[in-house]
């Protein structure tokens, strides 16, 4: 809460995550609407977004990708991070307060 970062959820089933049953998962999880954005859409733009922003191509519908990415500022890729690792999970924070300067 107290890093300067935002986050970007992507659906991997954007025939069940609609508008409104993303914002109650944001309402259950109290995320902050000015700094946590849950995104869903059309599947052909969601699969190209991934790979082309994020660089995590969605293969198929109802598939995760297990990685948090982190970007810079600018948008651009700093790493990714296997959300099922410890150790992954404590370089992601520590790289984030490294991007933040913190």
């Amino acid at each position: 809460k107290d890093l300067p970062i935002q986050l970007v959820s992507i659906t991997c089933d954007p025939e069940f995550d609609t508008p409104e049953q993303l914002q109650a998962y944001s309402k259950r999880f109290q995320a902050d609407e000015e700094r946590w954005w849950f995104c869903t859409g059309d599947w052909t733009y969601l699969k190209r977004i991934t790979a082309e922003v994020f660089f995590h191509a969605l293969r198929r519908p109802k598939e995760h990708i297990e990685k948090f990415i982190l970007m810079d500022a600018e948008g651009h890729l700093f790493a990714d991070y296997d959300w099922h690792s410890e150790e992954e999970l404590k370089i992601l924070a520590e790289d984030i307060r490294k991007l933040s300067g913190r």
